[in-house]
Protein backbone atom coordinates (compact mmCIF):
# COMPACT_ATOMS: atom_id res chain seq x y z
CA UNK A 1 0.00 0.00 0.00
CA UNK A 2 1.22 3.61 -0.62
CA UNK A 3 1.96 5.76 2.36
CA UNK A 4 -0.70 6.90 4.80
CA UNK A 5 -1.74 10.56 3.03
CA UNK A 6 -0.51 9.06 -0.19
CA UNK A 7 -3.48 6.75 0.43
CA UNK A 8 -5.72 9.43 2.13
CA UNK A 9 -5.76 11.36 -0.86
CA UNK A 10 -6.46 9.16 -3.32
CA UNK A 11 -9.90 8.57 -1.37
CA UNK A 12 -10.35 12.34 -0.89
CA UNK A 13 -9.76 12.70 -5.02
CA UNK A 14 -13.15 12.36 -7.58
CA UNK A 15 -11.70 9.51 -9.86
CA UNK A 16 -13.10 10.98 -13.22
CA UNK A 17 -13.29 14.70 -11.94
CA UNK A 18 -9.73 15.06 -10.48
CA UNK A 19 -11.49 17.41 -7.46
CA UNK A 20 -11.42 16.58 -3.87
CA UNK A 21 -14.48 15.90 -2.53
CA UNK A 22 -16.69 18.46 -0.78
CA UNK A 23 -17.38 16.90 2.28
CA UNK A 24 -13.40 16.54 2.77
CA UNK A 25 -12.76 20.27 1.99
CA UNK A 26 -11.82 21.87 5.11
CA UNK A 27 -10.80 18.63 7.08
CA UNK A 28 -8.44 17.41 4.33
CA UNK A 29 -5.06 19.18 5.01
CA UNK A 30 -5.55 18.41 8.86
CA UNK A 31 -5.86 14.78 8.25
CA UNK A 32 -2.91 14.60 5.58
CA UNK A 33 -0.65 15.93 8.16
CA UNK A 34 -2.04 13.91 10.76
CA UNK A 35 -1.18 10.77 8.40
CA UNK A 36 2.40 11.95 7.54
CA UNK A 37 3.31 11.88 10.91
CA UNK A 38 1.34 9.16 11.88
CA UNK A 39 3.44 7.28 8.65
CA UNK A 40 7.21 8.66 10.15
CA UNK A 41 5.88 6.48 13.17
CA UNK A 42 5.11 3.25 11.57
CA UNK A 43 8.55 3.63 9.83
CA UNK A 44 10.03 4.31 13.14
CA UNK A 45 11.16 7.69 12.63
CA UNK A 46 9.44 9.11 15.39
CA UNK A 47 7.60 8.38 18.85
CA UNK A 48 4.56 9.02 20.29
CA UNK A 49 2.58 8.72 23.54
CA UNK A 50 -1.57 7.93 23.80
CA UNK A 51 -1.10 10.85 26.02
CA UNK A 52 -0.19 13.07 23.51
CA UNK A 53 3.67 13.46 23.31
CA UNK A 54 6.14 13.81 20.59
CA UNK A 55 9.68 13.17 20.17
CA UNK A 56 12.05 11.54 17.59
CA UNK A 57 13.11 8.21 17.21
CA UNK A 58 16.70 8.15 19.17
CA UNK A 59 17.65 5.02 16.94
CA UNK A 60 15.62 6.34 13.33
CA UNK A 61 15.97 4.31 9.89
CA UNK A 62 17.60 6.03 7.12
CA UNK A 63 15.24 8.85 5.61
CA UNK A 64 12.81 8.81 3.67
CA UNK A 65 12.24 9.09 0.02
CA UNK A 66 8.89 10.45 -0.38
CA UNK A 67 9.09 13.87 -0.74
CA UNK A 68 6.48 14.69 1.39
CA UNK A 69 7.30 12.71 4.16
CA UNK A 70 10.76 13.93 3.91
CA UNK A 71 9.47 17.31 4.31
CA UNK A 72 7.24 16.18 7.49
CA UNK A 73 10.55 14.52 8.80
CA UNK A 74 12.78 17.79 7.93
CA UNK A 75 9.92 20.36 10.11
CA UNK A 76 9.46 17.49 13.13
CA UNK A 77 13.88 17.73 13.37
CA UNK A 78 13.45 21.45 13.80
CA UNK A 79 11.27 21.29 16.88
CA UNK A 80 13.01 21.02 20.29
CA UNK A 81 12.67 18.12 22.42
CA UNK A 82 9.92 16.14 23.20
CA UNK A 83 6.39 18.47 22.73
CA UNK A 84 2.57 18.07 22.49
CA UNK A 85 1.86 16.17 18.71
CA UNK A 86 -0.17 19.55 18.33
CA UNK A 87 2.65 21.68 18.13
CA UNK A 88 4.31 18.72 16.00
CA UNK A 89 1.56 18.95 13.20
CA UNK A 90 1.59 22.90 13.57
CA UNK A 91 5.23 23.02 12.58
CA UNK A 92 4.33 20.52 9.35
CA UNK A 93 1.99 23.18 8.59
CA UNK A 94 4.47 25.56 8.63
CA UNK A 95 6.45 23.59 6.39
CA UNK A 96 4.77 22.58 3.92
CA UNK A 97 1.97 24.78 3.78
CA UNK A 98 0.72 23.05 0.28
CA UNK A 99 0.61 19.47 1.19
CA UNK A 100 -2.29 18.50 -0.68
CA UNK A 101 -0.59 19.86 -4.06
CA UNK A 102 2.62 18.57 -3.14
CA UNK A 103 1.05 14.49 -2.93
CA UNK A 104 -0.74 15.26 -6.10
CA UNK A 105 2.79 16.32 -7.99
CA UNK A 106 4.05 12.64 -6.52
CA UNK A 107 1.19 10.92 -7.12
CA UNK A 108 1.53 11.80 -11.00
CA UNK A 109 4.60 11.63 -11.18
CA UNK A 110 4.07 8.01 -10.43
CA UNK A 111 1.40 7.77 -12.90
CA UNK A 112 -0.92 6.76 -10.36
CA UNK A 113 -3.15 10.46 -11.55
CA UNK A 114 -2.97 12.52 -14.69
CA UNK A 115 -3.10 15.97 -15.04
CA UNK A 116 -6.24 17.62 -17.01
CA UNK A 117 -7.55 20.99 -17.68
CA UNK A 118 -10.80 22.28 -17.26
CA UNK A 119 -12.13 25.52 -19.31
CA UNK A 120 -15.12 27.40 -17.30
CA UNK A 121 -16.71 30.21 -19.36
CA UNK A 122 -15.10 33.12 -18.35
CA UNK A 123 -12.93 32.12 -15.34
CA UNK A 124 -9.50 30.76 -15.78
CA UNK A 125 -8.49 27.28 -17.06
CA UNK A 126 -8.30 24.77 -14.15
CA UNK A 127 -5.88 22.40 -13.48
CA UNK A 128 -7.32 19.13 -11.91
CA UNK A 129 -6.09 15.27 -11.59
CA UNK A 130 -8.36 12.40 -11.97
CA UNK A 131 -6.86 8.64 -11.76
CA UNK A 132 -5.06 7.30 -14.06
CA UNK A 133 -4.29 3.94 -12.39
CA UNK A 134 -7.36 2.53 -10.52
CA UNK A 135 -5.93 -0.44 -9.59
CA UNK A 136 -3.52 1.19 -6.59
CA UNK A 137 -6.58 2.83 -4.90
CA UNK A 138 -9.01 -0.23 -5.18
CA UNK A 139 -6.71 -2.29 -3.75
CA UNK A 140 -6.50 0.34 -0.96
CA UNK A 141 -10.00 0.25 -0.55
CA UNK A 142 -10.05 -3.74 -0.42
CA UNK A 143 -7.80 -3.55 2.46
CA UNK A 144 -9.62 -1.23 4.41
CA UNK A 145 -13.04 -2.49 4.07
CA UNK A 146 -11.14 -5.80 5.20
CA UNK A 147 -9.81 -4.07 8.28
CA UNK A 148 -13.37 -2.53 9.23
CA UNK A 149 -14.73 -5.77 9.59
CA UNK A 150 -11.85 -6.80 11.76
CA UNK A 151 -12.94 -3.90 14.21
CA UNK A 152 -10.85 -3.91 17.22
CA UNK A 153 -8.30 -6.53 15.83
CA UNK A 154 -7.51 -4.24 12.86
CA UNK A 155 -3.70 -3.88 12.26
CA UNK A 156 -2.26 -0.39 13.92
CA UNK A 157 -1.59 0.92 10.13
CA UNK A 158 -5.23 0.35 8.73
CA UNK A 159 -6.67 1.42 11.86
CA UNK A 160 -5.53 4.75 11.61
CA UNK A 161 -5.97 4.90 7.96
CA UNK A 162 -9.99 4.56 8.48
CA UNK A 163 -9.84 6.97 11.58
CA UNK A 164 -8.18 9.48 8.95
CA UNK A 165 -10.88 9.14 6.42
CA UNK A 166 -13.31 9.54 9.13
CA UNK A 167 -11.75 12.73 10.24
CA UNK A 168 -12.01 13.69 6.57
CA UNK A 169 -15.31 13.16 6.29
CA UNK A 170 -15.12 10.58 3.37
CA UNK A 171 -16.22 7.40 5.45
CA UNK A 172 -19.82 7.66 3.66
CA UNK A 173 -17.92 7.30 0.70
CA UNK A 174 -15.86 4.58 1.55
CA UNK A 175 -17.86 2.61 3.46
CA UNK A 176 -21.59 3.44 2.50
CA UNK A 177 -23.93 1.46 4.73
CA UNK A 178 -20.85 0.50 6.70
CA UNK A 179 -20.08 4.60 7.56
CA UNK A 180 -21.48 3.93 11.42
CA UNK A 181 -19.27 1.00 11.99
CA UNK A 182 -16.13 3.25 10.17
CA UNK A 183 -17.04 6.24 12.72
CA UNK A 184 -17.35 3.57 15.58
CA UNK A 185 -13.94 2.29 15.25
CA UNK A 186 -12.51 5.84 14.39
CA UNK A 187 -13.36 6.74 17.58
CA UNK A 188 -11.82 3.62 19.28
CA UNK A 189 -8.28 4.56 17.41
CA UNK A 190 -8.46 7.91 18.43
CA UNK A 191 -9.02 6.96 21.75
CA UNK A 192 -5.56 5.01 21.90
CA UNK A 193 -3.21 7.32 19.39
CA UNK A 194 -2.79 10.96 19.88
CA UNK A 195 -2.20 12.14 16.45
CA UNK A 196 -5.59 11.13 15.37
CA UNK A 197 -6.93 13.00 18.06
CA UNK A 198 -5.26 15.81 17.69
CA UNK A 199 -6.28 15.97 13.88
CA UNK A 200 -10.01 15.16 14.99
CA UNK A 201 -9.82 18.54 17.56
CA UNK A 202 -7.97 20.89 14.89
CA UNK A 203 -11.07 19.54 12.35
CA UNK A 204 -13.46 20.60 14.62
CA UNK A 205 -11.83 24.18 15.52
CA UNK A 206 -11.65 24.73 11.94
CA UNK A 207 -15.45 23.73 10.64
CA UNK A 208 -16.27 25.17 13.90
CA UNK A 209 -17.51 23.18 16.25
Amino acid sequence: MLPLPDTLLLFALHDDKGTVQAAAFLALDHALRGAALSELRLKGHVQTRSSGEFRLHPHPPGRPVEPVLAGTLDALEALDGPCPVSKALDAVQRAIPDIRDDLVDSLTARGILREASVERMGLPTDTVHPLANGRVEAAARSVVRDGLSRKEAVSPRVGLLIGFVVAAHLEDDLFGDQADEARELAGWVAARDSTLRAVREAVELVEGW
